[in-house]
Formats: C-alpha cells, structure tokens, sequence
C-alpha cells in the first residue's frame, strides 16, 4: 500500500570533524561529520570530496550519509596509541577486518541473511575505508544465548576485528554483549530489539543498536488492537526468549493502560511442536487477539494449529518481526493469510531505498527476504563514518584504530542521513529513527495496513485512518446524498480538487449507456453527453461531425455544425485555412506565424506556453536504471539551439518541469545549464566513457510543446552524438506511442510533452511524477511522491512553495527526464470569425464561436482523435473532440483557467478540505433525453475508480488521468 507521508525537511549540518586522539577520546571529540554524499553516489557510490569541499547539501534525500574522508587520517603521523582499551593496528595495504555474526542457518537463517546483504551492500557503496580495504568475518551466532556466547567468543578472540555487525536475536545479543565489551569491542545490532539491551539499568557499553526498541514496537501493536480493530480482550505467548518475553509484556502492560484485558500470558519452548495444550488453556479466556512475537517456525505451529482449537477460530492472530519472512508464509500456508503481524516499516523516504533495492535484486536475484536490511546498511556506514572520524597514522605509517574512542565516534552518531531515517545515538545505544508498521499477510504477501514513526498506529492528519483509504488513493468515498447531491470523501486535503473535477476526462456518461457498454464499445465512438454539441458522424481517417444540441441546459451552440478535420502537416494546414475549405486550424508551424499574421483574411491567436516538452527515459531499462548516465543527459542536450531553430515566438527553453507562469512552480534546484563536458565526465563516471547505443521514439504529430518532431529528433541525435549516444530514430503511430508510454514499455529515449489542463504544480509533477503516476519513467521515486502529497495537501502558498522546491530538487537530480521547452504556439482562423480564441489549456470551445454568414465551423487539428471516451484518453486532439460533447462537473472558464460551475451549480468544502459537496444543475439532459443525476455521477467515477467493476475497462484500461490525479485504483491486484 502506498502512503502520503508529510515530507520531512531536513536541516544539514556541517559538524566539524575532530580527530579523536587514542588515548581517550571522549563522544564530544570522536563525533563524526554528518555530511550528505554527492547525488550521483545513489547510483555508482563514489569516493566523498575532501573536507575542504563539502557535498552539496541537496544531495542529502539522495543517498544515506557516508562521511568525508581526507587523504590521510585525521590525527598527524607518528601516533602512538594511549586508548584505554588498546588499539587496532592496520598495517600499510591491509585491510580493515570487521565481524558479523547474525543467523544465518536453520528456521530462522532468513533474517541473518537479509542482514548479510545489507551489510554487504553498504560495503560495495562505501569502498574503502580511510584507504584501506574492508574485509568482513562472518559467523554464524544462530537464535539462541549458545549460539551467540561461541560466535562472541571466536570473534572478540581475534585482536584484528575493529567491530561488530550483529546480533540479530535479542537471545543471542544479551550473552554476546558483555563478551564484546570485555575485549573492547562495540557491536551495533541490526535487530536486537529487547527493551532491556538498552534500558539504563541493564545496558553493556558495548551494545548500539539501528533497530528500533520494542518499547516501541509494542505500543504500536497494543493501540493498533485497541484504536483500530476495536477489540479489548487479547492474550499472549512467548517463547522465554529475551525479545519475545519483553516484547508481549510491553504489549500487555500498553493494552491494560489503554483499557483492555490480558486474559492470559502463556510461554512456549523453543524447539516445540505441539502448541495444542497452550492453545486450548487460552482459548478458556475467550480472548478477541493473540499476539505471540516469537520466531519462525515456532510460530508456523501456533498460527496453523490454532484454527484447530473450539473458540479460536475466528480470533484474530499476530506475530512481529520475527516472522516477517517468506519462510514463515511457507511453513504457516493459509492459515496465515489475514493475521497481521508488526515490525519495522519498509516505506522508507528517500530515493536511497530505492536504489538499494535495485542494487539488492542486482545482486542477490531477488528482494530482501526479511525486515531488517536497511538497519544493517545503516549501522554498516555508522561504523565506517567513525572509522574514519577516530583512525590515526603512527610513525610506520600503520594505521591506528582505538577501541575506546571508536565507541566514543558510534556513541557521538548524530543525524546521520541513513536509509532508515535520521539516526542518532543517545548514550543507552539506541540510535533508531523507529518507524513501525502493522501489516496483514493477503496472498502470501505482508501488506502494510498502518505505520507511523513514534506514534505509530495513529493515521496521518489527512484521514488516512479509515479502512476505505487503504489503498492508498486520495479518494475515500463518493456518495450520493440525494438525486442531486453527491458528496466526496478524501483521504487527504486536496486544494487543486476543484481544477482537477473540471477536467474532461471526468465528464459525467449516462449510467445506463455505461453498463450496455459495459465501459467499451459503443462507448469509444458513439458518446451520449450533456454537451452543447452531440456527435452525428465519425468517418474513420476522414472526419467526424457534431451537430447543435437544442435541448442543451446552458447557453445554445452558435454554429448548427461543426466538423473536425486533421493534417499533421503544418503546411497542409494552413494551405485549407488561405483557401477557405477550413475556418481555423491548432498549431500553425513556427514559420507560418508572420505568414499568418501578414495576411488580412487571416487572424492569428497566440497561445501561452502552459506546457512542456521533454526528453524521457526509463529506468527500468539500461543504460538509464544508471542515474549517472539520467544526469549525464541533462548536461548534454543544448535547448537553447532546439528552441531558437524549431520553436515560435514566445517559446522559452525549460529550467523546471512546469512552466513558471503557475504559481510555486519554479522553486528549488533548476535543471543544470548546457555543458557537455561534465556531461562526458558522468558518462565515463558511470562506465560509459565510449557512450552506448539507444533509439528515440516519438509519434509524428505536431503539439503545441512540440511543433516539429521530426527535425527535433533529428537534432538531438545529433547533439547526443557528439557524447558518443548513437541513436536511431523510430517513429510510432499516436495511439500506440501513448499506449506504449503508460505502460512502461517504450526503450531508449522518447520524446512527449504535455499542456496544462489547470494551472496548479499538480497537474504538471502529480501526474508525472506523483504515487500514482504511470511508469513512463519506470519505477516512481518515493521522496518525490512524498514531497508532492503534502504539496497537494497544503493550502498556505508558501508552504506549498518550500514542498514544491523539495520535490523539483529531487526531480532534477534523479532525472527521469531532460526537460527542454515551454512551447508557443497559437491558432489561426479565418479574419472575422466570433470569439474566436486560443486556449492557454488547449481546449478551444466552439459552441461560442461562430463564421458570419455560414452555419457550419471547419475546424482543422494536428492528429484525428482516438476515441470518444476520454476518461480513458490522454491525447489532446481527442480531449477537445470530447470537450464539446460531454461535460464534467465543473469546468474551466472559455479561454481562459478558472474554474465554473458545469453540471454541478455550485459545491462547497469542509475547513480541512477532505469533504467536497456538489450540487447537481436541476433539468440537465442527456443527448438521449435521459435526466442527469447523481447516480449517473457514481458510476461515471466507479467506471474509472474501481479496479474491479465490470466497466473498468475503456479502451486500453489504463484510465491514466484518474491514476495520475486520485492516487491509484481502488481494488487493484
């Protein structure tokens, strides 16, 4: 389930990095520099810049923070070492040595071996270490105290370890501490989770920890029981383990306090099968909840056998952490599907977690198999950031590592920029950023269902609290209150809701022509709207006819008939305009605007550049998963040359994404200058020194973003080659390019744009870049999604404005796109002609229009629309063709962007703008004499909302617009 996040505005510090002297180094010395890599490391990891040149600060969303490093450690040479617990000494050209010891065979070897590639990961990122190599001991410590009282054992035997990653079970980690902290060694544990590792009264020094506490994790499961599913009677099972035991009583102690009852606390032994007897003893207590947050295979037997015992059956059951594996699914079958089970959340911000997971699948064939392995990367980079913070060169030029103030450096951890979150350490060990989600196991697959940071099972502000928002759309629930009312629940505030209710592709359709077409069909050429004109004729290839309405509700078409033609040649174009067998044409060619304008028979009407054209990628497919090689073009595109040569008048080249004439819309980092050189040194940073091989797909149809494709392509070809791309050039016809776009499934570069349908960031980022958005680009970044929920949520313009800078901060250094141009371009008709107009939206109305003297409008466009039913359509020739047929609740004003009143005479909005009342126009018609109401509202929106009504179907099923807009599909698999 996707969620909307607040964003989280991170202040950057500069900590000035203090070498810590061996002898005693205390936390306030040994505190490490928290400075955010490049943006470029997300991709390949690259070496930090030297402390005289910090990374930029922007690069922070980017990747986990790894701290700057000089030439030599820090300390002069010819160190001796005086730390308290002695030194580790790394001779010239050795390597580093650290241990892990995690779990990494038998029931449970999932969750050690998650924590291994983290681990691993995070060692391939880092590269050296203050010039050295790293080396990694791994031990296998298994789930229990022997297990890890021997692997503890071998390795604080071996003086040449510097720390420990580890231990994954809290059984493990409490025997395994104070061995460490004997031979000075400090261990930070990727899931350790027990209260008691870190209470004060209980602590070893040796003992950190990227893990969360379940002092957390319990509170989160008990107001989750309580708040959420409503029940108050729960019972308990451990396993006498360390982490269970304190886990279930913490549980038990918040669900007591909230008011609710434990009706039992049983124990099992690890090893057992037969849970039978525990079972049927708890089943005597009537409870409503069992939660027993033990490991796996223990686990498997509780959940299958339960289901077997009088009074259990229908008991809702949960586990935590322990059992988030897939060898848990396996073990537990059906019986697991609907339990829900706690840990840690996965949602993580930023585009690091993203790229970790490509780097995982990369590397390992597969995602994660377990929870933790972000806590590992973490503590991983912790360590090596204190490495580099403490290290020291004696005389022999050997380096010296001191036990004492290496602690000292991890204990100092403050705001560190990780995958997990910000991380500091307080003087316990616990460094968490805890973020802790509910999830239910549906279809063998754990489904976030709640999640919040320190006060979990509570929703986000946005009312994100309801069962109906968990499909993670901005949609909640559409009702109708009366005949002429509906009412629309949102999951969040949304202030651009009005603008998006008066776009086209959510005109309202007779909700019985929806159901005989079953959402296709009849529907995709023969339209029954509201609209001032109904369609007559649809000649494939040739034209299509609209004919006056009389029985339109508002003010009746001036022209009885008006015929929609289309060339996609400019020429063409204008030619029928000067010879009369057209009265106005889209998109005359740049060089046709002085042709137009010096001719009295003719009137040119410019059109605002509210759009943009840019060059996409996807990166799902190499080279441009590599974000270096994304960067590396939008250096190397000159659009300067692309603009002066191609465009009109009034064309600007692009710095942002959306034009700057919307407002917050050009805020944060612009998109980089023309610079070819940097952009051939990314290149050769991202192993492509030589360049490679790609195409270039567009369709041949001139927009007002785009008014000469052909030459376009042709001259970023030729731009590119100059970088060592070589590219070929392939055409596609209009449909099954934007098909293919929406799918994710066009390779190499494609050239695509778009023309605001409102003016407002989110029609612009949210529907490109938003939770919902295609995968045009492959995968969407989570810190962008994140970044323009709360802009679209946010009412005050400057905090939009700060949300909005965010999100195009991090657009440009992920670029998923080069964009290149704010196009101008304009309309032409004949001298005369009434109300004639461009449209900044591009949605010329042309019941107001009319040619003296004639009663029929020709009007010529670049392309012939697709189909009819344009909440399933994208392309801006078909969107106009629809404008005049079929109505939306509101609308946009003619010519210009402000919102009206359409079928819906007014509306109003709660404070918090989450409830959106429409009142429908009494004596609306129909264009087959049916009367509008609101149930003809519900199931135009059900048509495109829900994922699995029988009309969710249109012409390729996509319903772009709605995904882009709302969030998603409810009901989607």
């Amino acid at each position: 389930m996707s969620k909307r996040f607040f964003l989280l505005i991170c202040v950057l510090a500069s900590i000035a990095l203090i070498a810590a002297q061996c002898g005693g180094a205390t936390p306030e010395a040994a505190k490490p520099a928290e400075e955010p890599t490049k943006e470029a490391a997300a991709e390949e990891p690259a070496k930090e810049e030297e402390a005289e040149e910090p990374a930029k600060e922007e690069a922070a969303a980017e990747e986990p923070a790894k701290e700057e490093e000089a030439e030599e450690p820090a300390a002069e040479a010819g160190a001796t070492c005086e730390d308290p617990l002695g030194c580790v000494t790394v001779a010239q050209g050795d390597p580093i040595r650290i241990a892990s010891s995690l779990v990494t065979s038998g029931p449970n070897e999932t969750l050690g071996i998650d924590s291994q590639h983290g681990i691993e990961i995070a060692m391939d990122d880092f590269g050296e270490v203050v010039g050295h190599a790293v080396e990694l001991q791994a031990e296998d410590a298994g789930c229990s105290a022997e297990g890890g009282q021997t692997a503890a054992q071998k390795i604080a035997s071996d003086e040449s370890i510097v720390a420990v990653i580890g231990h994954n079970c809290s059984s493990s980690c409490t025997p395994a501490a104070p061995i460490y902290n004997d031979a000075g060694l400090t261990m930070i544990s990727t899931s350790c989770t027990a209260p008691a590792l870190t209470d004060p009264a209980s602590h070893t020094p040796s003992f950190v920890r990227t893990a969360h506490n379940d002092n957390v994790q319990g509170r989160v499961m008990a107001e989750f029981v309580y708040n959420e599913l409503g029940l108050t009677k729960a019972a308990t099972i451990h396993d006498g383990s360390p982490y269970a035991e304190q886990l279930q009583q913490v549980f038990a102690d918040v669900f007591v306090e909230l008011g609710g009852t434990i009706t039992a606390q049983e124990a099992v032994n690890m090893g057992d099968t037969d849970m039978r007897p525990v079972l049927t003893s708890i089943a005597a207590g009537g409870p409503e909840f069992i939660y027993y947050p033990i490991f796996i295979a223990e686990g498997a037997f509780i959940t299958v056998q339960a289901k077997e015992i009088a009074g259990l059956e229908e008991v809702k059951l949960a586990g935590a952490d322990g059992m988030i594996s897939p060898d848990f699914v396996a073990a537990a079958g059906e019986a697991a599907e609907g339990m829900v089970i706690s840990g840690p959340d996965l949602n993580f911000a930023g585009g690091a977690y993203d790229d970790f997971i490509a780097k995982h699948e990369t590397k390992y064939g597969g995602p994660p198999p377990s929870a933790f392995h972000a806590h590992a990367y973490d503590a991983t980079m912790i360590i090596f950031n204190a490495i580099g913070a403490v290290a020291q060169t004696d005389a022999d030029g050997n380096l010296l590592i001191g036990r004492q103030a290496l602690r000292d450096a991890i204990y100092a951890t403050s705001d560190h920029k990780g995958i997990t979150g910000n991380l500091s350490c307080n003087e316990y060990g616990d460094c968490a950023d805890p973020k802790i989600a509910v999830n239910t196991i549906s279809g063998g697959e754990y489904v976030p269902i709640s999640g919040a940071a320190d006060e979990p099972a509570a929703a986000s502000d946005a009312g994100g609290d309801d069962a109906s928002c968990e499909y993670g759309g901005l949609i909640k629930s559409i009702e109708a209150v009366d005949d002429l009312t509906v009412k629309f629940n949102l999951c969040s505030p949304d202030v651009a809701f009005p603008s998006k209710m008066a776009f086209t592709a959510f005109s309202i359709h007779p909700s019985e022509y929806l159901e005989e077409t079953s959402g296709t069909g009849d529907l995709l050429e023969k339209p029954i709207g509201t609209g001032p004109y109904q369609m007559t004729d649809w000649s494939r290839g040739e034209s299509i006819q609209l004919e006056r309405y009389d029985d339109y509700w508002g003010v009746p078409a001036k022209t009885d008939t008006v015929i929609f033609r289309w060339s996609s040649e400019a020429a063409q174009r204008l030619l029928e305009l000067q010879s009369g067998t057209v009265d106005g044409i889209d998109n005359p060619s740049p060089d046709d605007f002085a042709v137009i304008e010096g001719d009295d028979t003719l009137a040119l009407y410019p059109r605002e550049g509210l759009n943009i054209f840019y060059l996409g990628m996807n990166r799902a497919i190499p080279p441009f998963d590599n974000e270096l090689v994304r960067q590396a073009m939008t250096y190397g595109i000159d659009k300067s040359r692309i603009v002066d040569n191609f465009y009109p008048a009034g064309s600007i080249t692009s710095e942002y994404f959306t034009p700057c004439a919307i407002p917050g819309a050009c805020t944060g980092e612009a998109f980089p200058a023309y610079d070819p050189e940097k952009a051939k040194e990314l290149l050769a940073e991202a192993g492509y020194a030589d360049g490679f091989s790609t195409k270039i797909s567009y369709r041949d149809v001139v927009r007002s973003y785009l008014p000469e494709p052909g030459v376009v392509a042709q001259d970023i070809q030729a731009q590119l080659a100059d970088l060592g791309v070589n590219i070929e050039i392939e055409v596609m016809e209009s449909g099954a390019f934007l098909d293919a776009a929406d799918d994710g499934a066009l390779e190499g570069f494609h050239m695509l744009g778009w023309g605001a349908d409102y003016p407002d960031p989110t029609n612009f980022l949210d529907y490109h870049f938003g939770g919902g958005a295609s995968p045009q680009f492959g995968e969407g970044f989570s810190d962008i999604h994140e970044a323009l929920a709360l802009g679209a949520s946010l009412t005050d313009q400057g905090e939009r404005d700060e949300a909005y800078a965010e999100a195009n901060t991090l657009l440009m250094q992920h670029a998923p796109m080069v964009p290149i141009s704010h196009g101008g371009s304009g309309t032409a008709f004949k001298a005369g002609t009434e109300e004639a107009h461009a449209s900044p939206l591009g949605n010329e109305y042309f019941a107001v229009m009319e040619v003296p003297g004639q009663d029929t409008l020709i009007w010529m466009q670049n392309a012939e629309p697709i189909s009819t039913y344009c909440a399933d359509e994208t392309d801006g020739e078909t969107l106009r063709l629809c404008e005049q047929v079929s109505e939306p609740l509101l609308t946009y004003e003619v010519a210009g962007t402000a919102v009206e009143p359409a079928l819906a005479e007014s509306y109003e909005a709660n404070d918090d703008l989450t409830e959106w009342i429409f009142h429908l126009r009494p004596g609306v018609k129909f264009h087959d004499g049916s009367d509008l109401d609101a149930q003809d509202v519900l199931k135009s929106f059900e048509a495109q909302w829900d994922a699995a009504s029988p009309l969710h179907t249109g012409r390729s099923g996509d319903f772009t617009y709605f995904s882009a807009f709302f969030g998603g599909f409810k009901n989607a698999e």
